[in-house]
């Protein structure tokens, strides 16, 4: 095989910005990212779509270790550039994003010095940079050192990645080794093999072949040796698969009549049910053909397992949105906050209680230190009208629910009577109120609410006061962004460039003013 040639600076570009990568991160596409142009494009509300390819995905990478450490390697000015502009972004923001072990993005040779001058704690970025910006490139990429391959295989050495795939935490797997020893989609309980990681493995399948490091890969000077061996692990573990398939299905066998016994006994007790005409319980809020909607304040409560929390994510797995239950840590002082979704809080809990200090702190996706001892507690779901929609018309996506919601903002703007947000969401609120059966009074409640918004109480025959909407400010606030923020600045600017300050003297400030001027007549 002859040598491929190895990406040029060139191919370092991030498709979003077209800048240098920055912290790169890789999508279950295999498309390469900066951090921030990936997490920037992602929807808050429901599943995102790669910026290049369009497939869907939900989950926020981590950055890409081995990327990251190549790029400060081989074009050490250059990324030193990307990272100081990237840092300085980030101070203004207050949110930073995830630092990998600095030590990596230099030759080994560096490491004693910059663990002496201590570059490589938080606080020294701007001294970390310096450093960086003054090393020469390396020429060959460091195969053994970055890009490896931990196959989490008892009977196989860690080594050089062939036809890498990266996953979500931000490591690489060769992808014969991901299909031997991971599973992917609904249900998967895979970690990452990195023992200083086990992070769980998400995503409906394996990611895709990280093009652009395979040519890394392909262009050193042992390619040729990492490809005979990796077809060498591949065959053997092919070997594996069959021996493992052909002792499943004789124990299939075995089992075959007594399955077929208790699948004949479920098809008679299904047919007797059709017969008494029995139906499936409706979903929540749905409207049977032909009837009105019959909507109840229990159907109104979110249900916590499958709550949207918009515009949150998990700093374990990457999920964004968080999708059913939340956990917030109460004691990460960093500004985005630390939270976790339900499958990873019970992972985080236990790996705290396996490994104790000796784990050190979890670093979240943007920075954050989470250590043992943190207190974790879960966020109950708070409603918005978005969710109150969401609830009433479960056939409806969420980007078709924000386009309900712009629609009647827009009928709000053209009418011109009060805030356009608050009036759509109480003419979408009052809509379901209308369906709810008031009690024997038929009083419906009303009062002014404090998140921008009305919080709607209605009274049930047989029960107490309910709260059925309470407004959430933040995603209000979230919503106008999305829809007028661009209107809102030019308004703004136009009202700033035509006001003009006026001042109105006193009686006596004129009566001063005017003997200044005679004065100055008499002067002449």
């Amino acid at each position: 095989m002859s040598q491929a040639s190895a990406p040029s600076i060139d191919d370092w570009r991030c498709p979003v910005c077209l800048e240098m990568l920055c912290k790169p991160v890789v999508g279950a596409c295999g498309h390469v990212f900066c951090f921030w142009c990936e997490h920037k494009s992602m929807d808050v509300f429901d599943k995102s779509s790669c910026p290049t390819c369009r497939m869907p995905f939900s989950n926020l990478p981590a950055v890409c270790e081995a990327l990251h450490f190549h790029l400060g390697r081989t074009y050490p000015k250059e990324y030193a550039r990307r990272l100081r502009e990237c840092h300085e972004e980030e101070k203004k923001t207050g949110n930073f994003s995830p630092n990998p072990t600095p030590v990596f993005l230099f030759d080994f040779s560096k490491v004693n010095e910059l663990l002496s001058r201590g570059l490589q704690n938080r606080g020294s970025e701007k001294r970390l940079f310096d450093f960086l910006e003054a090393q020469e490139p390396m020429t060959e990429p460091d195969m053994n050192g970055i890009f490896e391959c931990t196959p989490g295989m008892e009977d196989v050495e860690t080594h050089v990645l062939w036809e890498p795939v990266v996953l979500n935490c931000g490591h690489a797997v060769c992808k014969s080794c991901a299909s031997s020893t991971l599973t992917f989609g609904p249900g998967s309980t895979s970690l990452c093999p990195c023992g200083d990681c086990r992070m769980r493995v998400v995503g409906d399948k394996m990611p895709a072949v990280c093009k652009l490091m395979q040519r890394v890969i392909e262009a050193s000077p042992i390619a040729e040796r990492v490809r005979r061996e990796a077809a060498l692990r591949e065959e053997a573990a092919w070997v594996n698969a069959e021996t493992e398939l052909a002792e499943e299905e004789e124990e299939e066998e075995d089992h075959d009549g007594e399955e077929e016994e208790d699948h004949d006994g479920e098809e008679e007790e299904d047919h007797d049910g059709e017969e008494e005409g029995e139906e499936a319980n409706p979903l929540p809020g749905a409207v049977p053909e032909g009837g009105e909607a019959d909507v109840d304040v229990d159907d109104l409560r979110p249900n916590p397992e499958t709550f949207v929390h918009v515009a949150v994510g998990c700093d374990a797995c990457g999920v964004y949105p968080i999708k059913g239950r939340r956990f917030k840590c109460i004691d990460c002082p960093e500004r985005m906050g630390f939270d976790l979704c339900g499958a990873c809080h019970g992972l985080v809990e236990a790996r705290f209680v396996e490994r104790g200090p000796r784990l050190g702190a979890i670093e979240g996706r943007f920075n954050q230190q989470h250590r043992p001892g943190h207190r974790m507690r879960e966020v109950h779901p708070v409603p918005n009208f978005f969710h109150i929609l969401q609830q009433r018309h479960p056939d409806l996506n969420p980007r078709q629910i924000m386009n309900f919601i712009e629609e009647q903002i827009l009928a709000q703007q053209e009418g011109g009577d009060g805030d356009p947000i608050t009036n759509a969401a109480d003419n979408i609120v009052a809509e379901i109120l209308d369906n709810l059966e008031p009690n024997v009074d038929g009083a419906v409640a009303a009062e002014e609410g404090t998140a921008g918004g009305n919080i709607m109480e209605a009274g049930l025959e047989g029960g107490p006061v309910e709260d059925v909407v309470r407004a959430d400010a933040e995603a209000e606030e979230l919503l106008t962004r999305q829809l007028f923020g661009d209107e809102d600045e030019e308004e703004e600017e136009e009202e700033e460039e035509g006001d003009v300050e006026v001042e109105y003297l006193s009686e006596e400030d004129e009566e001063l003013a005017a003997d200044a001027r005679r004065r100055g007549l008499d002067a002449s």
